[in-house]
């Protein structure tokens, strides 16, 4: 996540941790996959033994959440814990017209109340597999384009032969940045139902002022629970709880999601990441921005719910960025990346080869860089700004890759992907249209602002129109805010339909494929020959025993709980729910649902509600279970603090904080503010069972 200079040194060069070339570092650092857990450094550093049985445990009990999360089970019924700004999207979605489930929290207090959540899945890893040498041979002696359409080909197939129901969901995952090839295989699971989440107000306590901060007092957790042939899903693995606090340097366990990690990027990509696409992302990011808190002012209550949750990713993002772009700022991180190449180079057999893949990379971030805006804008990240225009993509791109074998679809219509991007199509989903129209006019609006007016795709998208005259045009005119319409589009084909969005997604996909081709042909596989090269080098040199950048898929990290120095201060690794009222204000961004100042008195001023651990973690890791050496869950991670933004390129163990929440404190919660006996019991209980 993130950097933090401390008196503005850097406490722990990034040299230290790339080129550890014949040993590896004793730090806390790693996102270590669970079919290499390192046992001896575990053992080595902290005297602590951990069986095979408890990571093959580990990894059954933990899941992914399609919307960017991590989770857990910790009940033999399906029960998942995660965090509340995981389900957020839920709680808008389920919110009927003038109720606000993310404002005063849900509780199914009994089994038949639980509700479905639209468009969730829930994803269990129950098998990994070494594939490396099925791509290595089908993309030998290749380069280029043609070495990337041979491995997009190659994976199609792996995956393909995986996914043999559709219940099952195969994905073939880079390691080392292509020096190994792993096929992940999961259990898909799509009928997620809500069981509890708290109010906003004290499940993300301190609004965005606090975020990434630490001390913190959050209650960002909920419960989600499986279900399987309309059942709760019998779950043979999982987590039981330990509601007695962690202690002070206690060693605790992290399983979970991490998003992608650039920690041997080379020093080309940084320089790209500092100075193109990060100062963009945020530019985007910081206007959408306003455009949202302007949109919560004079939106209506039915609205409100999935403007809030809008706004919360918007600036949790923006502010994450603006973390990560400042370890940019410093000199030595720079002077650092530059020393790692000329040790790369001197430790290789091959010097030529290594130095031909570093300017390779070099290049193809110079074509990046020309082609930037357009490919953000078109097919990248804010091409999906609008939910009504990324389902008329998806229904126009399909009328077109299915006309093509497996291997040669783009990777989002191979048959492997198509049974969740069909469940995410189909579902039943609410998208304001006062927010559907704000936000394709503002997508608009920046195609033309950035691309210019004389821009083919703008000229061909706004046909002389205002951006708000054509957002208005497809809101009221599209028949997609209809599910079954969307299905019956996607199965059956949209032409001839005259629906605007098509029309607005069909004006966009040539430009939007011909920036795409390029960036495959041009930067990623260049970058994906380059590296390959690179982690060959690094992977032969390290002995393997280094782990590799996060890919969104699961890791397991270990460290121990432990404060950290600030500014001349220690800050003590816990706070409790004392600490809490004694923050509260009264108002937003510190103000209390009103319930919880009612059970003030009930509750225990002392139980633990927050603590911070060196864990290695990321975005993406929010869900994360914590847990002991023993596998008993002690909490569950929900941030980092500030000094983690920078954790996507280096750890630095002395400042970078996981931040979870204390198991004691959700079960005091549950107990004296909710009145969720029923959760309790099934979570206590577990706890007390020996497993």
């Amino acid at each position: 996540m993130g950097v933090f200079l401390a008196g503005g040194e850097m406490r722990k060069t990034l040299l230290l941790l790339l080129v550890s070339w014949c040993s590896l570092s004793f730090a806390d650092e790693g996102m270590w996959t669970l079919d290499d857990f390192p046992f001896d450094l575990v053992q080595q550093r902290y005297k602590v033994s951990v069986s095979r049985e408890t990571i093959q445990k580990a990894m059954l009990s933990s899941v992914r959440l399609a919307q960017g999360c991590s989770g857990s089970f910790v009940s033999p019924d399906g029960l998942v814990m995660t965090n509340h700004h995981c389900v957020s999207s839920c709680l808008a979605q389920i919110s009927k017209p003038g109720e606000d489930l993310l404002k005063v929290g849900f509780y199914a207090r009994e089994p038949i109340d639980e509700k479905g959540c639209p468009n969730f899945e829930i994803e269990q890893l129950v098998e990994i597999k070494d594939v490396t040498s099925r791509i290595k041979e089908a993309t030998k002696g290749l380069a280029g384009a043609d070495f990337a359409k041979k491995k997009r080909e190659e994976i199609a197939r792996i995956e393909k032969e995986c996914s043999t129901s559709n219940d099952l969901k195969c994905e073939v995952v880079t390691l080392y940045h292509g020096a190994k090839f792993h096929l992940y295989r999961y259990k898909r699971y799509n009928d997620v139902r809500l069981v509890f989440a708290p109010e906003a107000e004290v499940a993300f306590f301190g609004g965005d002022p606090d975020n990434f901060m630490f001390p913190r007092f959050d209650l960002d957790v909920a419960f989600l629970r499986v279900y399987e042939g309309g059942k709760p899903l019998k779950a043979k693995d999982y987590f039981s709880v330990r509601t007695e606090p962690v202690g002070n340097g206690e060693v605790v366990f992290v399983t979970g999601h991490p998003g992608r990690t650039q920690r041997l990027y080379t020093k080309a990509q940084v320089e790209f990441l500092r100075d193109r696409l990060f100062p963009l992302f945020m530019w985007l990011l910081g206007e959408m921005r306003q455009l949202l808190l302007g949109l919560l002012e004079r939106c209506d209550d039915a609205e409100r719910p999935l403007v809030q949750n809008d706004l919360f990713f918007v600036e949790n993002s923006l502010k994450a960025y603006r973390g990560m772009h400042l370890t940019f700022a410093e000199k030595r991180f720079m002077e650092d990346k530059t020393e790692w190449e000329k040790q790369l180079i001197a430790s290789a057999q091959d010097k030529q080869t290594v130095q031909k893949a570093l300017d390779d990379i070099a290049f193809s971030q110079k074509v990046f860089s020309d082609i930037l805006e357009e490919y953000l804008l078109l097919e990248g990240r804010f091409s999906m700004v609008s939910k009504v225009l990324v389902w008329a993509r998806h229904i126009v791109r399909w009328s077109e890759e299915r006309k093509k074998p497996n291997e040669e679809r783009l990777s989002e219509y191979t048959d492997a992907e198509l049974p969740s991007l069909k469940e995410a199509l189909f579902a039943n989903i609410p998208a304001g249209k006062k927010l559907e129209e704000a936000k394709i006019a503002f997508y608009l609006s920046k195609i033309r602002e950035v691309l210019g007016s004389e821009h083919e795709v703008s000229k061909a998208l706004l046909q002389g129109k205002t951006p708000e005259e054509v957002a208005k045009e497809v809101v009221e005119g599209t028949r997609l805010f209809d599910a079954d319409v969307r299905k019956k589009m996607f199965e059956e084909g949209y032409e001839g339909t005259q629906d605007p969005a098509t029309e607005i997604a069909l004006r966009l996909d040539r430009a939007a494929r011909a920036v795409r081709q390029r960036y495959e042909d041009e930067v990623e596989a260049k970058v994906n020959v380059g590296q390959d090269v690179i982690a060959s080098v690094y992977f032969k040199n390290t002995n393997r025993r280094v782990y590799p950048d996060a890919t969104f898929t699961l890791r397991i990290t270990f460290g121990k709980v432990a404060g950290y120095p600030e500014k001349g201060r220690w800050i003590a690794p816990f706070t409790d729910i004392k600490g809490l009222f004694e923050k509260a204000t009264g108002k937003p961004p510190y103000a209390l649902p009103e319930r919880w100042l009612m059970a003030k008195e009930k509750l225990n001023g002392d139980a633990l509600l927050n603590f911070a651990s060196t864990c290695d973690i990321v975005g993406g890791n929010s869900g994360s279970p914590v847990f002991d050496k023993d596998a008993k869950v002690v909490g569950v991670v929900f941030d980092g603090n500030f000094q983690s933004l920078g954790g996507d390129f280096w750890f630095d163990e002395e400042v970078n904080r996981a931040v979870a929440v204390s198991i004691e404190a959700i079960v005091e919660a549950l107990k004296g503010v909710y009145g969720a006996d029923r959760l309790v019991r099934e979570l206590v209980a577990q706890g007390k069972r020996k497993k």
